[in-house]
């Protein structure tokens, strides 16, 4: 069993809240998981292996487990969730915060791109300077975001939120930094920590970790390299193989006919429309779940007005493209009905596209807009020029 997926399983999925409370419960050492201040030092570590820490020693000292009370090199670690400060755009709050020592570590956590803001970071640093309590201490400001895979780049929604956040602005020794939740080339990650926490304890490099907080690790990395998904509705079969609210398989071709209701397809916007560059015949004769039941935010369950524009080779002003991360070929395909009434975010812009061989690109995903939000972001005309050099 895996309880983070029977949560996420709910009709609201798993929030952020809830993921900043549990990185927030593996972090403190003083929480029941048994791990005492291995996850909290191993994060430390790398962090400071990245930017060094001016009070580094000071805060491996109060990271060790001590049998006696009294020893005067004892550090109190402070934790809190959603810590409030306040800043000339009002107020804000840090999802967790850690004072240990002469260090103070605000997380700001997202598990989707969705969620982003372009000052939000900016601010929440801002208004943790402001305190007086910290005045004299180093803040670190960590990042903590989704990664699609090892190599790939980030959602540029986290990259202009964290960008927002100028290195100029940061005062001293203060520092910011990317953390992911999944693996990374480039990043610390929240999964390697982990599995570093149990290859240790299988030999015997750190103390025995009680089997119940070992299972839930172990849960917990599954369902983060799941991208925080629950169970999947093809998992939950009524006796004639469909998902239990549809009313009905239409064929594509037919679905053209509805006014109202939802259609199920595999990946929502992106599944439609690689479905769509195999030819329109592979929607038109497709037999599609439908129902008129009220399916919005579900996964997997796409608005009949939707599919009927991307069916007809366009995208309609009422699918919502913010915040879409999405592969290279897709992309392509959209462009080529938008042109440039939709950008696409690449790091480096113009130059970085045109470097790239077709084999990078096709294994690239990017993030698309109906507004240039930065000079990196490339009109649809000129992101399908690019790619039509390229062999596309």
């Amino acid at each position: 069993m895996n309880i983070f997926k029977v949560f996420a399983s709910g009709k609201r999925g798993m929030n952020e809240e809830a993921m900043s409370a549990i990185i927030a419960w593996l972090l403190h050492p003083s929480m029941e998981h048994g791990l005492g201040a291995t996850v909290l030092g191993k994060l430390i570590g790398r962090i400071h292996e990245r930017n060094p820490l001016k009070d580094y020693d000071n805060v491996k000292d109060a990271l060790k487990p001590r049998l006696r009370t009294g020893d005067e090199t004892t550090g109190n670690i402070d934790c809190h969730l959603e810590y409030p400060v306040q800043h000339n755009s009002g107020s804000s709050y840090i999802d967790v915060v850690f004072k240990i020592g002469k260090l103070v570590l605000c997380i700001e956590n997202k598990i989707n791109a969705g969620s982003t803001s372009l000052e939000q970071f900016k601010n929440e640093y801002l208004g943790i300077i402001d305190k007086k309590e910290i005045e004299k201490d180093q803040v670190g400001m960590v990042f903590l975001v989704p990664a699609p895979d090892r190599k790939s780049q980030l959602h540029q929604n986290f990259i202009d939120e964290y960008d927002a956040l100028k290195d100029t602005s940061l005062k001293n020794e203060d520092f910011k930094i990317i953390v992911t939740w999944q693996s990374h080339d480039d990043y610390i990650s929240v999964v390697d920590i982990l599995c570093e926490t149990l290859s240790d304890e299988a030999n015997a490099i750190i103390d025995p970790i009680p089997e119940y907080a070992s299972h839930t690790i172990k849960a917990l990395i599954s369902f983060i390299k799941s991208e925080f998904s629950g169970y999947y509705y093809e998992n939950k079969l009524t006796f004639s193989g469909m998902n239990p609210e549809t009313e009905k398989k239409v064929i594509g071709s037919m679905l053209a006919q509805e006014d109202k209701g939802f259609v199920g397809v595999k990946d929502e916007f992106s599944g439609l429309i690689r479905m769509y560059m195999e030819g329109k015949d592979k929607i038109d004769n497709y037999p599609f779940q439908y129902t008129t039941s009220d399916m919005t935010g579900r996964r997997n369950w796409l608005p009949i007005e939707d599919f009927k524009a991307i069916r007809q080779g366009r995208v309609g002003p009422s699918i919502n493209l913010e915040n879409r991360m999405l592969p290279s070929k897709v992309l392509y395909t959209i462009s080529t009905w938008e042109g440039n009434t939709v950008f696409i975010g690449i790091k480096g812009g113009n130059d970085s596209l045109n470097r790239m061989s077709k084999e990078q690109i096709d294994n690239k995903q990017w993030a698309i807009s109906r507004t240039k939000k930065t000079k990196q972001w490339i009109p649809g005309d000129q992101f399908v020029d690019i790619l039509k050099s390229k062999g596309y």
